[in-house]
């Protein structure tokens, strides 16, 4: 499955490679983050919770940055294993940055994504649109801690799952944000 994205940021694109190079910071994007082992430079491993359908799932991944044009291009390799092994994750990423202007950067990724294993079985349209859903929240979370608009904790972005209160304010300017995003 192919996975394919682009937006803006108002911020220059040495900021957003140097963000996007460290490693822990980086990593508070992700949804669903649940912990991160930094082994290098080059390589770390994500552990990654979601929800497939109604199942919930964590996965372990191994990534390793494979090539870097600094402060234009990235590619990196991830591999992965659910923990109770419903499944096998193997991806090809590759991170292109463009200076829109002195402080505008296009951010384009694109990921070519495989699942194998018991998960594979809820087909491809439901592993297609939670990977896709992965990938907005993903873009939405850089762009605001890159913007400085994150008005959420780290802890809560990097667990994916708010608490209380903020949490569900979050879930709901989240599915404000994707109901927008998609009338346009």
């Amino acid at each position: 499955m192919l996975i394919e994205e682009s937006f803006t940021v108002k911020k220059e694109i040495e900021g957003v490679w140097a963000f996007l190079r460290d490693i822990e910071r980086a990593s508070r994007c992700i949804p669903g983050c649940d912990g991160i082992e930094i082994l290098d430079g080059r390589t770390f491993y994500v552990t990654v919770r979601a929800k497939v359908s109604y199942i919930p799932v964590t996965f372990r991944v191994k990534t390793v940055v494979e090539e870097e044009t600094p402060p234009t291009r990235l590619s990196s390799t991830s591999k992965g294993e659910e923990k109770s092994k419903a499944g096998y994750l193997s991806q090809k990423n590759t991170l292109e940055l463009r200076a829109l202007s002195a402080n505008e950067t296009e951010i384009c990724y694109r990921s070519e994504v495989s699942i194998t294993g018991r998960l594979a079985t809820f087909g491809q349209r439901v592993i297609q649109a939670k990977s896709r859903e992965l990938a907005e929240e993903f873009a939405q979370n850089l762009k605001a801690q890159l913007e400085g608009t994150a008005e959420f904790p780290a802890e809560e972005v990097r667990s994916g799952q708010g608490r209380g209160v903020l949490g569900r304010l979050l879930a709901w300017i989240r599915g404000l944000w994707r109901r927008l995003s998609h009338r346009g």
